[in-house]
């Protein structure tokens, strides 16, 4: 008996539509991860970050110990203005990454007080520098109380515009009633740990800066003084800077004294801030670069370091000036993705 050979089809099946959909889905995302993960522009901008901040603590470096070597004097071209570091004389204004980018908004800072305290009519040779509460109390028959308060704003810098500053106090306690309280700028410097009644209760300005009604509402809550002037004036050196007193508007009545949480708080989140709003009017660097190519290279460093991408010798891209403190400080004009590459000494 014979067989025959039967012959088998083969069969092609191809893809489905949904299957074609899913794996065209997985290679899309897994194509999306491994562009983020091996982005080469990100991670080179990463890199030129890094050269960036390795440039300017060699230039503080360079500098300070340049400072040193001159009897602890800083550069003559160094002031408290904005200079971008090069050989260039015009055109070296620059906004620094100072202003934000991207519509040249202000910039906000928020600080903390280097000293406060109050003062007791009552106990007038008694310092209380150490106390957690500032207070106001209008007491009659020479038992007034007055506070004094104290922030460095040398941060700013003194080409800043002031669009706002506010000093704001926590309520730690009271009588219950409402009363007005004024911020005077000082005239006279004080100590946090030496200031007494007998020699810091006068020395302020008779005009207030700012009054605000103070009143219980149930619960302990923030006020804020506006001292948007003064600040102005200390930023710039139109007023050395002192501080404030707060006083009540009526001392000599009755006692309806107030109190709000001091530097000296137990808990950070209660203790008084100075919110400032700024924007450097001078663009931040001047217009004429610093030349440093005749004292830096060959002896501090080998040749002055200019950004990796941007810079140049005739315009580096770094910028440097000093405080009122006398502190030191470069920063990357041409920092990028979103990074502030700056150091201080």
């Amino acid at each position: 008996m014979g067989y025959k050979r039967r012959g088998f089809a083969r069969l092609h099946r191809g893809f489905t539509l949904i299957e074609l959909l899913l794996v065209m889905s997985i290679i899309s995302i897994l194509a999306g991860i491994v562009i983020v993960a091996i982005n080469p522009s990100r991670q080179f901008a990463s890199a030129r970050n890094a050269q960036r901040r390795s440039d300017v603590k060699t230039i503080l470096e360079s500098i300070h110990q340049h400072a040193i070597d001159q009897g602890g004097i800083l550069y003559s071209g160094i002031d408290q203005n904005w200079k971008m570091i090069g050989t260039e004389t015009t055109g070296c204004s620059d906004t620094c990454g100072l202003i934000a980018e991207g519509g040249g908004g202000p910039a906000s800072v928020t600080l903390s007080p280097d000293a406060d305290t109050f003062l007791y009519e009552g106990s007038q040779g008694t310092n209380y520098g150490s106390n957690v509460q500032l207070w106001t109390d209008p007491w009659q028959l020479g038992n007034a109380r007055r506070s004094l308060i104290h922030f460095d704003v040398s941060s700013i810098p003194s080409t800043a515009s002031i669009s706002l500053a506010e000093l704001n106090l926590l309520e730690a306690d009271t009588q219950g009633t409402t009363r007005t309280i004024a911020i005077h700028r000082k005239t006279a410097s004080f100590t946090e740990n030496g200031a007494t009644w007998s020699n810091a209760a006068s020395g302020y300005n008779g005009a207030a800066t700012d009054t605000v009604s103070v009143s219980w509402s149930g619960t302990f809550t923030w006020n804020t003084w506006s001292v948007q002037s003064d600040v102005q004036d200390f930023v710039d050196g139109t007023s050395p800077n002192f501080g404030w007193l707060l006083k009540d508007t009526a001392e000599g009545t009755s006692q309806f004294r107030w109190q709000f949480h001091s530097r000296d708080a137990a808990s950070s989140a209660n203790r008084p801030t100075l919110d400032i709003t700024y924007t450097d009017a001078a663009g931040s660097t001047a217009a004429s670069c610093l030349d440093l190519s005749s004292i830096l290279p060959g002896t501090y460093v080998s040749s002055l370091p200019a950004d990796p991408r941007y810079g140049s010798g005739a315009r580096t891209q770094y910028a440097v000036r000093k405080d009122s403190q006398g502190h030191l400080l470069v920063r990357a004009c041409r920092a990028e993705l979103g990074e502030e590459i700056a150091v201080e000494r």
